[in-house]
């Protein structure tokens, strides 16, 4: 079979969905064999939702069977291209993340030089994690259609009985603020704040003296500064490592991802550095099930070339690694499932934005922030990524009752 007869225009036949590679190694049978174990065929006469139409043949045959391309990231890459479409992104994601396909790429040459790199160097020092952060998050108004009114930017908490992204996200917040015990007069630390729309809120709602927040990105700092105006509520344009003072709690939500480990310690030994002696620390970030989290796994590539650079997802072995001889760990809740309606939501919303803000960007960005958004959701939905809320205590007394 040669390569440009890999995929049909429909009106002949692909090889089975059940082929298996050949003792020849025909590269094109082994390409249909990876995706069909997957549940995954190409150009079928009958589509599912989930299925690959090929739009230029020759490019995705060429460039799919390349031994030194990841397969997964250049699936993503040709996607952004036009070059293949598929109805249900975060479906055909999530069938090849359960299937096992993302382990078929472990050691293409891109994915080991990027694990070697990632074992040597610190690849989130000072200057590279400004850079790294502000690529991403001083991309203008898109966040402002895709997000939710409090601009939340983590997985949302849809608890029973909460049925839209709003509520949901309304519901993380106030879970974080039972959780931390804030009460009346206290002082809290926001690591990674965001647009401010915890700070905003926990300030509002709980009765806080003061809240700082700081961030690398000079557009979240601004923005977030307008939407809490009124509170005593400070964001700033700083490094968490150069925080100084002292708080009654600290909050981490969705930094920790950005942090990368050889930072992981740095990180802990700051927060308990400026957390008061009882304090609280709540950590919520997103993980690896992966023992080997610095392995940058094919299906995180695509994401951390294109979305997050600098993006390393930690496994709960490395957070309570870094957290040892520092904190007692009090509580630890999971749900990472909740994280695959959070961002369908950003995607559905930022579709139906898309006309408000187009003429600010172009078409591939169009497309690729939506694989972005759906391939992360069909991730979560595998369970192959999990989202942990930890709270720790620093030289706390007495008996910590979990709270949901």
């Amino acid at each position: 079979m040669k390569a440009q007869s890999l995929v049909t225009d429909g009106a002949r036949n692909l090889p089975a969905a059940g082929v298996r590679e050949t003792k020849s190694g025909d590269a094109a049978d082994s390409l249909v064999s990876i995706l069909a174990d997957a549940g995954i065929r190409i150009n079928p006469a009958n589509p599912e939702p989930w299925d690959i139409i090929v739009r230029d043949e020759q490019q995705f045959a060429r460039r799919i069977l390349s031994p030194l391309k990841n397969g997964l990231t250049e699936l993503g890459d040709m996607y952004v291209e036009g070059i293949w479409e598929c109805d249900d992104i975060a479906g055909y994601f999530h069938r090849c993340l359960s299937s096992g396909l993302n382990a078929r790429f472990y050691h293409a040459l891109p994915n080991v030089l990027q694990y070697w790199a990632g074992r040597l160097l610190n690849r989130q020092t000072r200057p590279r994690a400004a850079r790294d952060i502000a690529s991403h998050y001083d991309l203008g108004p898109v966040f402002e259609v895709t997000l939710d009114p409090t601009m939340a930017y983590t997985c949302a908490y849809w608890k029973e009985g909460v049925t839209n992204l709003a509520d949901a996200q309304l519901a993380k917040y106030d879970l974080v603020c039972r959780k931390l015990l804030l009460e009346p007069g206290m002082t809290i630390l926001d690591t990674g704040c965001g647009w401010g729309g915890f700070l905003k809120f926990a300030v509002g709602q709980y009765g806080l003296d003061h809240g700082l927040g700081v961030s690398l990105s000079k557009d979240q700092v601004a923005l977030g500064m307008e939407r809490c105006k009124g509170l005593p509520v400070s964001l700033v344009l700083q490094d968490y490592r150069d925080v100084e003072g002292q708080f009654d709690r600290v909050s981490s939500i969705g930094i920790f991802e950005h942090v990368g480990p050889k930072n992981h310690r740095t990180y802990c030994e700051k927060v308990h550095e400026v957390l008061k002696p009882g304090g609280l620390f709540l950590l919520h970030t997103f993980g690896n099930i992966n023992a080997s989290p610095t392995l940058n796994t094919p299906e995180v590539e695509w994401v951390t070339n294109h979305i997050f650079p600098g993006l390393v997802n930690p496994s709960f072995g490395q957070i309570a690694a870094a957290a040892d001889g520092l904190f007692t760990l009090l509580d630890v809740q999971e749900f990472g499932a909740y994280y695959d309606p959070t961002l369908i939501a950003w995607h559905d919303n930022f579709v139906k934005g898309w006309p408000s803000i187009k003429h600010l960007y172009d078409e591939s960005f169009y497309r690729k922030w939506r694989y972005y958004l759906q391939i992360c959701a069909g991730a979560f939905r595998s369970g192959n990524f999990r989202l942990w809320q930890t709270v720790f205590g620093k030289g706390y007394e007495g008996v910590y009752q979990a709270i949901r």
